[in-house]
């Protein structure tokens, strides 16, 4: 029984039919015509593929002088650090590191402070010294602001001659030593 069911005519002659259709579908010029399309996209293909090779090629070129660049900055950067820890090695041997709490704080004036202080001072002098003679000439300066400016300028000269002072005692003092 499982031979009649294997060689069934009907079975059989169905699939003579497949096969007939198959074979004249090969003969026909459908067949040329797919085959000449697959040519084409196999051209297609390949140049593509050709292209991306390049593409891959160029990138891995760059990649290989980014990575030899920056491994020569790598090594620079380590030669640099090198260094300064040298410096920092002679610097920590050479001069000890004042500790905050041994450090006697100092008691700093800006420069600013001590200039509105000198200002001040001349400003009172400079009154006093106007008041004794009074003219309009002191009046019209102290009215217009123009009295702040002269101050400035003796002040600056009053620096100026301490300034020179100073050096002229230290010059002497060096010299007799």
């Amino acid at each position: 029984m499982t031979q009649s069911n294997s060689y069934n005519p009907v079975k059989m002659a169905e699939k003579l039919e497949k096969y007939k259709q198959i074979l004249t579908t090969l003969r026909t010029e459908s067949v040329v015509e797919d085959y000449v399309k697959l040519k084409e996209e196999k051209g297609g293909l390949t140049t593509e593929l050709a292209q991306l090779k390049e593409r891959v090629e160029m990138l891995e070129k760059g990649d290989k002088l980014n990575i030899n660049s920056l491994s020569e900055k790598v090594q620079s950067l380590q030669g640099q650090i090198e260094r300064l820890k040298k410096e920092v090695e002679l610097l920590a041997e050479t001069k000890p590191m004042p500790s905050v709490e041994k450090a006697p704080k100092k008691k700093k004036t800006s420069d600013y402070k001590r200039l509105r202080n000198m200002l001040q001072t001349s400003k009172k002098v400079e009154v006093v010294s106007d008041e004794s003679t009074p003219s309009y000439n002191t009046i019209s300066h102290s009215k217009r602001g123009d009295y702040h400016h002269s101050a400035l300028k003796k002040s600056r000269s009053l620096l100026g001659s301490k300034k020179t002072s100073l050096q002229k005692k230290h010059h002497s003092s060096s010299k007799s030593e």
